[in-house]
């Protein structure tokens, strides 16, 4: 059998409930909400109560995440289809990863060939990994590289090695494309024409 109230507790309640319905829709906002807290667990806050609370939280900054973002700079250069929305131009379709042609061949549909194959030829070039140094659709730097001047080239050559080499001593922050081509060349290191250090 279910236990059942006494008369004067079923009472009480129905008492309870009037009062309290009777003061909920005749009070302000602010009241009826008290109200509705007194009897309820949960009530959601009134709204200036929920902008107040998250106003009064300190503000706590982003994490300096320097391992992904580079630099604040905008973006200088945008690779022209990309930037034209000519999507299909290397995707199979405009909402598609998939390649046209595999890179390099796809690069080099825009792109002119090197003239001919240079004497000595950066790994990288050799091995058609035109996406190791340069954005495919826009960059923070010149000629859509992923970083900055030595930087690009410190991604796989050991800075304290390059650094060692006597005729490094004095360039501090100097691009390493001031003295070698980046693709390959007729002369060792890739040294550009006009550039002292290496034999021919």
């Amino acid at each position: 059998m279910k236990p059942r109230l006494k008369a004067g507790a079923v009472c009480a309640c129905r008492a309870a409930v009037i009062v309290g319905g009777g003061l909920l829709t005749g009070c302000s906002t602010e009241t009826r909400h008290q109200w509705l807290t007194v009897f309820f667990e949960g009530v959601p806050p009134l709204r200036s109560e929920a902008a107040a609370a998250r106003a009064a939280q300190p503000v706590v900054a982003a994490p300096d995440d320097t391992s992904r973002v580079e630099s604040t700079k905008p973006v200088i250069v945008t690779h022209e289809p990309y930037g034209e929305r000519k999507c299909r131009a290397c995707h199979a379709s405009g909402f598609s990863q998939k390649l046209n042609e595999p890179v390099p061949e796809l690069c080099f549909s825009c792109h002119n060939r090197f003239q001919k194959t240079p004497r000595f030829a950066h790994a990288p070039v050799e091995a058609g990994a035109c996406l190791l140094c340069h954005e495919p659709h826009d960059a923070k730097y010149p000629n859509l590289l992923r970083r900055a001047g030595q930087a690009v080239c410190a991604e796989c050559h050991d800075p304290d090695d390059t650094a060692s080499v006597k005729a490094h001593a004095a360039i501090g922050n100097t691009a390493c494309q001031s003295c070698h081509n980046p693709h390959g060349g007729e002369r060792s290191y890739y040294l550009r024409n006009g550039t002292a250090g290496a034999t021919q």
